[in-house]
């Protein structure tokens, strides 16, 4: 009681101001606005002085520079050699987060979700030699905040995506097994008004990773999964850019079952 007691007296109006910022930013962050966080980012950085805000605007930043890269490269709008350059901005922005506060889950997964995207860009051989230090990045997340879902997302896609035995640490179970937490993280989240939308990319990562184990009712499970999103997606009157995307790989998925 005592400590926080302390908190609320000691909190400056400064510290009120940027938590509506960061508010603002992270709802900016769920319409695919990252034009705009940028800006928002920009402009508060110069006038904030205590090491954790920065943070906080940091990883932020790395994160609207990998989400807006992702798309953007995606839709043939950036060249490969420009989302590298932009996505080694966004890991610039989460090693910068991880110095000013490295007690923070969120930039210490940014920084390695921009470190495997752009090795992801630049070909096989790069991914494979960049994977570990994603691996640590995503574990570092997770051992400072063991609900980070996005972490255990990242994990499961890697461990599938990765080949096993002495080539490297792939394992169908475990992607499997990150796959399937990082929803349930995810679903608590999402029932609880957490976040305004359903995140369909890990839907259908674990349904991919099912599907690629190919265990007895796998096939089955995937198949839930993959009617689900349709089902969802269907309910939707408006696709943002993601979710369009994620009913283009629903449909893909579905034609391979």
């Amino acid at each position: 009681m005592w400590v926080v007691i302390v908190l609320l007296v000691t909190a400056s109006p400064s510290m009120y101001a940027l938590d509506e910022i960061v508010s603002e930013i992270d709802e900016l962050h769920e319409l695919d606005e990252h034009d705009r966080v940028l800006q928002l980012i920009d402009s508060e950085l110069p006038g904030t002085r205590a090491d954790r805000e920065r943070a906080e605007l940091y990883w932020r930043k790395a994160r609207a520079i990998l989400s807006d890269t992702d798309i953007r490269h995606r839709n043939g709008e950036l060249s490969d050699r420009e989302a590298r350059t932009r996505l080694e901005d966004a890991e610039e922005a989460g090693r910068r987060a991880i110095e000013l506060d490295d007690s923070n889950a969120e930039a210490h997964f940014w920084t390695g979700s921009a470190i495997g995207l752009e090795g992801q860009i630049r070909g096989v051989l790069r991914a494979l030699f960049q994977a570990g230090t994603v691996r640590d990045f995503a574990e570092a997340a997770i051992e400072r905040n063991p609900n980070h879902k996005e972490a255990h997302y990242l994990l499961g896609v890697l461990y599938r995506e990765l080949p096993g035995g002495i080539i490297s640490f792939g394992d169908d179970d475990r992607a499997v097994e990150y796959g399937r937490r990082a929803i349930d993280l995810h679903e608590r989240e999402y029932n609880a008004g957490v976040v305004p939308f359903r995140y369909f990319d890990f839907y259908l990562d674990l349904a991919e990773s099912l599907l690629e184990r190919g265990d007895s009712g796998d096939s089955d499970e995937a198949d839930r999964l993959i009617r689900f999103v349709q089902s969802e997606l269907r309910r939707l009157d408006r696709l943002n850019v993601r979710q369009q995307l994620a009913e283009e790989r629903a449909q893909e998925l579905a034609e391979e079952l």
